[in-house]
């Protein structure tokens, strides 16, 4: 064998590695999986929601392109004593590498100050927990609370470490659930105040969430046997 037939078949082999680890590197972060759309849409979420009342606000042209998502809701909810919570819901059904347009990333580049982060899992009556994150900002005076999470079909998170597990779930799948976002914003002028009006309009809105990818019917065991 001369050596040009050996340097011929060593690129081969080394071709038919880097195309093995692509397509595996691919499927592990769910660039080959298609998604399967949600059976609920977002603009059906109620706008009444317990004692929170939502009024619908436009997005942007600009900024729908720029969230790169399927479908977005924005919409306001008040309550009987005025005060406002402003929900922000994003659907996609690509499956980026990292979690796509995190609030801890937005904001500070909107020109919000980070005052306070804190992970918290939400105990939901009748459904697992939410993996969330609570964060408190600041800018020019103005203090708001925020609270949100990613739904990938069952499993909740608010990290890209957290979309990974999940995708590990899924691998077997040929098919995935589209992404979820869900972003609750309030203003803050006393702490517990906030946080105790995101918890309440959050545990109105998850079992409506919870329920958007599958149904009635919930959905199927996220680790099949090998």
């Amino acid at each position: 064998m001369n050596n040009v037939t050996t340097k011929i078949i060593v690129a081969f082999v080394l071709l038919a590695v880097f195309a093995g680890g692509t397509f595996y590197i691919y499927g592990k972060l769910g660039v080959l999986k298609s998604a399967e759309m949600p059976c609920k849409q977002l603009a059906q979420i109620p706008k009444e929601l317990g004692s929170w009342k939502g009024q619908d606000r436009p997005t942007e042209d600009r900024v729908f392109r720029a969230i790169g998502a399927d479908n977005v809701l924005n919409r306001t909810y008040t309550n009987l004593a005025g005060k406002e919570i402003t929900l922000h819901a994003a659907v996609r059904s690509d499956f980026p590498g990292i979690l796509p347009h995190t609030p801890m990333v937005c904001y500070p580049s909107a020109g919000w100050i980070e005052k306070k982060a804190s992970e918290e899992k939400l105990e939901m009556p009748g459904l697992p927990p939410v993996d969330a994150m609570f964060a408190t900002f600041e800018m020019e005076g103005r203090r708001t609370m925020i609270l949100f999470w990613y739904q990938f079909g069952e499993p909740t998170f608010h990290t890209s470490e957290g979309f990974d597990e999940a995708k590990q779930k899924l691998r077997h799948y040929e098919k995935w659930p589209c992404l979820i976002k869900v972003l609750l914003q309030t203003d803050m002028n006393n702490s517990e105040q906030a946080k105790k009006r995101l918890l309440d309009f959050a545990s109105h809105l998850y079992p409506w969430t919870s329920q958007m990818q599958y149904g009635d019917a919930g959905p199927p065991p996220t680790d099949p046997a090998d």
